[in-house]
């Protein structure tokens, strides 16, 4: 499959096509400088990433009509990275070797950002990541803007396990993420007095979810913790809503539009560090704004909100270090602080990942959701649970790489349609 990036059109609808095309009519020299945007716009991921692209894109476009940074308006190329881990390398490689830009906003899951970290390092160049993750990483070429296992899971979990019971089953998606983000969980039920009855993973992209149904049946547990990502959701959800015990679910990866939410007769929870629910001046005009970009073709999600303040972010570090060079952001970005949407956000002293708050919110039949748990604090980020040392953890991690042959994702037998 061919990519390129995209002629990016403000008054035009957003195009999504292979065909290689500029984003921007004309580029002088010296008056611009180029970041690259690399998400998927096609592909089981798409359903995700289209919309934080958009935000992507609306942060640049809003930075660019008061002047830009440093004088400079920001030329975005974008790229489609088709929901294929290798396809993200090599636009990845193209990006910071040939347009030899020093920052790229993008990726979203996890054996994406592994998959082309080692590039920004050995480069010296910036990724900013706007997905909630599993921690267990700190890298000084990454800026993490989506919330950590500490500030999303095991405060759901928690409440779960005193709202519904101890009995947990585990259901993901096949690749790091969810298996390294359960592998904290159970530590953390463990401690707690929780069991864990089951786990079951799915690749990337699978909708033949047949056997969920007498799966939870089976298991007889009291509550179900999803890190499904992307097309797959749907199909859970569908299957989910066949279960005649109406097991809840708290999942950290969905937005209601995707899920038909008029149809699911069980209890759903989210757990997030933002919700478009939000009640905050801000974030009511932020949702308004971007609703009225996108057309009210996209839902805004925790990660449309990362994108955004992520773009912010990089801005402010920028002018304070009056450079656009990467090696110069990575001593700034420690302490900056931003007022986004709804929250102050601020990043963390002993890292690039930011302070957040929590959300626990419910899906209503209209696709919407209403918080029900939150935090009164920001939480730190705290990557590395300490129920094993930062070594062990990075073992943990080395061993799914091996055991994947190399990948960051489980192989699979035959391709899934998506």
């Amino acid at each position: 499959m061919k990519t390129g990036p995209y002629f990016y059109n403000p008054m035009a609808k957003f195009l999504l096509t292979f065909n290689l095309i500029f984003l921007t009519a004309c580029s002088f020299e010296n008056s611009t400088v180029q970041v690259g945007i690399v998400h998927s716009l096609t592909g089981t991921m798409a359903v995700s990433e289209e919309p934080v692209a958009r935000a992507t894109l609306m942060a640049i476009e809003e930075i660019n009509s008061r002047g830009g940074v440093l004088g400079k308006q920001i030329e975005p190329l974008l790229y489609d990275g088709g929901s294929d881990d290798e396809q993200f390398f090599q636009i990845t490689k193209k990006l910071l070797l040939e347009s030899n830009v020093d920052t790229v906003f993008g990726c979203w899951t996890s054996s994406c950002r592994k998959t082309i970290k080692p590039l920004f390092e050995q480069h010296d160049k910036l990724l900013v990541y706007p997905v909630q993750y599993e921690g267990l990483e700190r890298s000084s070429n990454i800026l993490y803007t989506g919330a950590t296992i500490a500030q999303q899971v095991f405060p759901a979990l928690s409440w779960g396990l005193q709202t519904f019971g101890s009995r947990v089953l585990f259901i993901g998606s096949d690749y790091i993420y969810p298996h390294a983000a359960n592998q904290q969980a159970r530590q953390y039920i463990n401690l707690l007095g929780g069991q864990v009855i089951a786990e079951q993973y799915f690749p990337l992209g699978d909708e033949n979810l047949s056997n969920v149904v007498s799966m939870v049946e089976q298991a007889e547990v009291d509550f179900i913790f999803s890190t499904m990502n992307g097309s797959s959701n749907r199909s859970l959800f569908n299957q989910l809503s066949h279960n005649k015990n109406k097991i809840p679910i708290i999942a950290t990866s969905i937005s209601g539009r995707e899920l038909e939410a008029e149809s699911l007769d069980f209890p759903v929870y989210v757990t997030n560090s933002y919700f478009a629910s939000l009640p905050s001046a801000s974030n009511i005009e932020f949702v308004k704004k971007f609703r009225a970009y996108t057309q009210g073709e996209y839902n805004v999600s925790a990660a449309v909100e990362a994108a955004y303040v992520g773009v912010y972010l990089w801005a402010k570090a920028v002018e304070y270090a009056q450079s656009f060079n990467a090696g110069k952001l990575f001593s700034v970005l420690p302490a900056m602080s931003l007022n986004g949407p709804s929250d102050e956000i601020m990043v963390d002293l002993n890292g690039h990942h930011l302070w957040r708050k929590y959300y626990l919110a419910r899906l209503n039949n209209n696709g919407e959701f209403t918080i029900e748990v939150s935090s009164n604090a920001l939480l730190p980020p705290n990557p590395y649970p300490m129920t094993q040392s930062e070594s062990m953890w990075e073992q943990y991690i080395e061993s799914l790489f091996m055991q994947w042959q190399g990948q960051w994702s489980a192989p699979v037998n035959k391709a899934i349609d998506s």
